[in-house]
C-alpha cells in the first residue's frame, strides 16, 4: 500500500491530467488542420502554450515530491 500524498501533490496531478488531455487534443486538431489545408497557426499557439503549461507542472510536480519526500510523507 502507498503512503498518503499531499494534498499539494495530489492538486498538482489533477492539473497534469487536464493540461495533458486537452494537449493531446489541440495536437489532434492541429495535425489534421495541418492536413486538410486550414491555418493552423492560432491552434499550434494554443498547443505550445499548453505544452508550456504542462512543462511547469511536471517541475512543480517534481518540487513537491522532493518537499514530501524532505517530510517523510512519501
Amino acid at each position: 500500500m502507498e503512503p498518503p500524498r499531499s494534498r499539494a501533490a495530489e492538486q498538482v496531478d489533477i492539473g497534469i491530467g487536464f493540461i495533458g488531455f486537452w494537449a493531446l487534443i489541440l495536437l489532434v486538431t492541429v495535425l489534421w488542420q495541418e492536413l486538410s489545408g486550414s491555418s493552423a497557426l492560432g491552434w499550434a499557439l494554443v498547443l505550445a502554450a499548453s505544452v508550456l503549461v504542462l512543462a511547469s507542472l511536471f517541475r512543480l510536480r517534481y518540487k513537491v515530491q522532493r518537499r514530501d519526500q524532505q517530510q517523510g510523507k512519501d
